[in-house]
């Protein structure tokens, strides 16, 4: 697993296998199962945009007018906080 969206994407069916690894080696194998409607019941904290660096000269961002919402100008490059 690579990240949080690795996570979120592997268990986002009724069904997840989750491999238990300890240097190197499988300890455990669980296959875990719920029904649609439930959560799993997992949270993960420390998930904070990338900011963009680039200043390409079609951004929408340098094309909005003074005034608006804060959040609205953020330069967020992060596919992972896209959805």
């Amino acid at each position: 697993m690579l990240d949080w969206l690795d996570l979120a994407m592997g268990s986002a069916g009724s069904r997840a296998v989750l491999e238990i690894r300890r240097s190197g080696l499988l300890t455990r194998r669980l296959e875990l199962r719920r029904a649609p409607w439930q959560e799993w019941g997992y949270g993960v904290s420390g998930t904070v945009p990338r900011s963009c660096s680039h200043r390409c000269v079609f951004c929408f961002i340098d094309q909005l007018p003074p005034g608006l919402r804060a959040e609205l100008y953020r330069r967020d490059d992060d596919i992972r906080h896209s959805f």
